[in-house]
């Protein structure tokens, strides 16, 4: 890392008037975002250089022109470009619906009915409400202030916005016209957007330094930026003159005020329950995400995991002609010797298998499983004879890890170095022709003759 703090600084688009997330006052970044970059810089020695700009669009726009190679967005804007390229989420940003104080809980997109629901112009709320609530009547608006005025104008019922910035809007206003009426699905989050002029493995690095950075950092920099602020609404009435008048106005204060309260503390418990369901969803959305990339048998990637990232490692060695290898294997036989292993099943044996790799690649390469008794292994940055080096070792990391398990298994690989103008089934069938001669001569490793 300190190599990496001696290169020149990193443009940085950062957004001026996106609070309390971030912002530029006085040529100084400041919000949320701007403390946790600072803490990103001191884990990984990357040093930013702030480059103003109006909103996320024009972050885009800067990002794809080169001036500026980092930025962060939610993943709720619509970042269509493939050269932009993505960090882990460091941070969950949940969004509410919200509505006039007048109007009932909705707890979600199921409650809205017939009334109007604002929702930020370009944000994935409108494709997604399209998709699963065509019913819901939908009124594009600028902005997050702009929605709150339309709110106020009775020109929708309801508007979707984050929990961090209608909170700090709600703070600044003093105002207890508007209330949260429950959470908006999808459920949003921050991460680093990185533009192709970006150094490819900084994704990477960022990645490192987000998982280095200690939850209560993190929990410190949301409480800062996050300032909660009771407002209590007082009536004022006009002594109309007279005792009676005067005792009716009195009792109609303390009326209010009891139901303000009691629908606050409504209000309290709902957000807690909602909360408390919301990190449920969380734990689960992150389970889906794990299972839709994995083979259920062997833990390791599935096969359209393993396309994408093939198609992946094509784009970069278009662009930076960085070398890359890939090894495609067959299960040959798999043969148990001992008696514990001939009562296990196939799938029991499958998963050995599937331990052995995940010990023994690296961590940049990945393997997968492509069908039953075929395995594939994607080595980035390594050219052909390295790569048959990784799979020398990777077979006999198999077939120790089967006989201490009591069975043995015969594996034929060929490894194939991706060449120019090659598609990934240009690649797969190169692999899988020297596999064939492996297979023909039992079992062992054979590589594509160089062109």
């Amino acid at each position: 890392m300190p190599a990496h703090a001696q290169q020149p600084q990193v443009p940085y688009c950062a957004e001026t008037n996106w609070m309390p997330y971030e912002g530029v006052r006085n040529g100084k970044h400041i919000g949320l975002v701007a403390d946790y970059l600072r803490l990103v810089s001191e884990l990984t020695g990357i040093q930013f250089s702030v480059v103003k700009t109006e909103d996320w669009k024009q972050s885009l726009t800067y990002l794809a022109a080169g001036k500026c190679h980092v930025a962060v967005m939610s993943k709720s804007a619509q970042a269509r470009s493939r050269s932009i390229r993505f960090s882990h989420v460091f941070m969950d940003m949940p969004d509410v619906l919200i509505t006039r104080a007048n109007m009932p809980m909705l707890q979600g997109y199921a409650g809205i009915g017939d009334r109007r629901l604002a929702v930020v112009r370009d944000y994935r709320h409108a494709d997604y409400l399209a998709r699963y609530y065509p019913a819901v009547t939908v009124v594009p608006v600028a902005s997050e202030y702009e929605g709150f005025r339309a709110l106020r104008e009775h020109e929708v019922d309801v508007m979707v916005g984050s929990l961090l910035s209608v909170n700090a809007y709600l703070n600044k206003h003093g105002d207890d016209d508007f209330v949260l009426s429950g959470i908006a699905e999808p459920y949003d989050g921050l991460r680093f957007a990185l533009g192709s002029t970006a150094d490819p493995a900084m994704v990477g690095l960022l990645n490192r330094g987000i998982s280095a950075i200690p939850q209560s950092r993190t929990v410190d920099i949301y409480k800062r930026w996050n300032q909660v602020s009771v407002r209590q609404g007082q009536t004022w009435w006009p002594i109309l003159g007279g005792l009676i008048a005067v005792m009716l106005v009195a009792g109609l204060i303390a009326w209010r005020q009891r139901t303000l309260r009691q629908f606050k503390q409504l209000l309290h418990s709902r957000n807690a329950d909602l909360e408390a369901l919301q990190a449920v969803v969380l734990e689960k959305n992150r389970t889906i995400e794990f299972l839709s990339n994995h083979d259920a048998v062997t833990g390791l990637f599935n096969r359209n995991h393993f396309i994408l990232k093939g198609e992946e490692e094509i784009s970069r060695y278009t662009r930076f002609q960085s070398p890359a290898s890939l090894v495609v294997m067959d299960l040959l036989a798999i043969t148990a010797q001992s008696p514990e292993a001939k009562n296990r099943t196939q799938e029991y044996f499958l998963r050995c298998i599937g331990k052995a790799c995940l010990s023994s690649v690296r961590e940049v390469d990945v393997i997968a499983r492509w069908s039953n008794d075929q395995l594939v292994f994607l080595c980035p940055q390594t050219s052909q004879s390295d790569a048959t080096t990784l799979a020398n070792r990777l077979l006999q990391c198999i077939e120790l890890a089967a006989r201490n398990q009591g069975f043995t298994v015969t594996i034929a690989a060929g490894v194939a170095a991706l060449n120019d103008n090659w598609s990934f089934n240009d690649w797969y069938e190169q692999a899988c022709s020297v596999l064939y001669q492996a297979r023909r001569q039992g079992g062992g490793v054979v590589t594509l003759t160089s062109y």
